[in-house]
């Protein structure tokens, strides 16, 4: 019920407010121990807070006023309403002059159904407030949607009433609480009160903001015993911001769970892929081993039997494979020979000349014995006109290799054109290459006949 002063107010003298007129004087609210009045002074709103004055009640609610007063001049929180002065002013009394906050109660906030997000603003914004009392040693116990404003511009929160607080400077500790939102301790004779008090009136108050979230916090907070809640609201604040980003955290903890399972399926579907792979193999090789092992006894039956049956034949020469041969040795030594006539630094070049006839000889006598083997099948005689030919060769051979460079390396030393050393030293060279040509050509001699024998 609105109640208005029908006369304007004459303030003392302060440097609080500058005109000392107060006018348009309305009461707002008149509930519990005190009356809360709003009225005009130049050109602005300002909140006047009085005591009730009833019988038996007045000395008590005065009390309760001045230390509201002492209280609140000290804080200086953007979430908690501001005092100015308290000052005895004609037809209120004593009066505190604060800040007017032109707002709505938590509970009729709530019945116009504000966003979730406006209502986590209130939320965070009173848990601020609280934790700041709480850093000043102040329990508010008296926490209750009635003493928290919502403004209508910006949703902001205001808590007010702190008459019935608990603070160390004061001596008495328990003024009284409104029954549905204190916590236990404040109902035992004997219950002391801190700031875990308070924690149990939050859990309520989060549950009338948020019906359906925070279930299990809200069960936290409403805990019996005082040592089961949370200890501080800076605890309870961790604890709310992990419950909001679990709707965050869960599609991503959701999402590498999936793929941790998708890739240990995939590895164990790889792992019994590759063990069945391994799995067909030995049974394969079993098989092979089984079908490879039956083979062979059926080829050694076979074989013990051709070979007692059918007796083995003499393997013929292959006349044209052995004459390839013949010509590839020879074609080596000519081409040694024309490498030597144009290279070898010899003072004379009688020996490079002798080397490249007696290699075309060689290469002549092995064109015969090529046409021979061609012509002829009897390998017998083909033997024989090869050791005839060869030993005309090689007697040709001693002949050439012992005379045919010494006269012209004599006639060099005799002229001076090389020293006795050299001299010496080119006779053992060529002895050296003519007899390792000789067994040479010798061993191939016997070789070939060996073959055709």
């Amino acid at each position: 019920m609105s109640k208005t002063l029908s006369s304007d107010i004459i303030l003392p003298v302060t440097d609080i407010i500058a005109d000392t007129r107060l006018s348009d004087i309305t009461l707002l609210s008149d509930s519990g121990h005190n009356l809360v009045w709003r009225a005009t002074t130049g050109g602005k709103y300002l909140a006047l807070k009085t005591a009730r004055l009833t019988d038996g009640e007045t000395e008590r609610n005065l009390y309760l006023l001045r230390r509201e007063y002492d209280l609140l001049r000290k804080l200086d929180s953007p979430f908690i309403v501001s005092v100015w002065k308290l000052l005895d002013i004609p037809k209120l009394g004593t009066t505190i002059l604060m800040e007017y906050v032109n707002g709505r109660p938590l509970d009729e906030f709530m019945k116009e159904n504000p966003r979730a997000d406006t209502r986590q603003q209130v939320l965070n914004e009173l848990l601020q407030a609280i934790d700041y009392l709480h850093k000043k040693q102040i329990v508010h116990a008296d926490l209750k949607p009635q003493n928290i404003l919502v403004t209508h511009n910006g949703n902001h929160v205001k808590l007010i009433d702190l008459g019935l607080s608990d603070d160390d400077a004061w001596r008495h500790k328990r003024l009284g609480n409104t029954q549905a939102y204190a916590a236990p301790e404040q109902c035992m004779p004997d219950g002391v009160t801190d700031t875990r008090t308070d924690i149990y009136a939050l859990g309520l108050i989060i549950r009338l903001l948020f019906p359906h979230r925070y279930r299990l916090i809200v069960r936290h907070c409403l805990q019996k015993k005082p040592s089961h809640r949370y200890q501080s609201v800076a605890a309870l604040s961790r604890a709310l911001s992990r419950r909001r980003l679990m709707p965050v955290v869960l599609p991503f903890i959701f999402l590498i769970l999936a793929m941790a399972t998708i890739a240990v399926a995939m590895y164990m579907y790889q792992n019994i892929r590759r063990l069945s792979d391994l799995q067909n193999y030995d049974r394969r090789v079993d098989s092979l081993t089984l079908k490879l092992q039956a083979e062979l006894e059926e080829n050694h039956t076979t074989d013990t039997v051709y070979i007692v049956q059918t007796p083995a034949k003499k393997p013929r020469v292959n006349k044209s494979a052995l004459a390839e041969k013949v010509r590839k040795t020879t074609e080596r030594h000519y081409n040694n020979a024309l490498y030597a006539l144009h290279h070898l630094p010899y003072p004379s070049h009688e020996f490079a000349v002798m080397q490249y006839h007696l290699f075309q000889d060689t290469v002549e006598l092995n064109r015969k014995h090529h046409i021979r083997m061609y012509d002829e099948d009897d390998e017998e005689t083909i033997a024989i006109i090869y050791a005839l030919e060869a030993d005309v060769y090689d007697r040709r051979l001693e002949e050439t290799a012992c005379h045919s460079g010494l006269p012209d390396l004599r006639q060099a030393l005799k002229e001076g054109m090389i020293t006795r050393q050299q001299y010496d030293m080119l006779v053992r060279k060529l002895e050296i290459f003519w007899k390792d040509r000789l067994d040479s050509y010798l061993w191939h001699i016997e070789y070939y006949y060996r073959d055709l024998d």
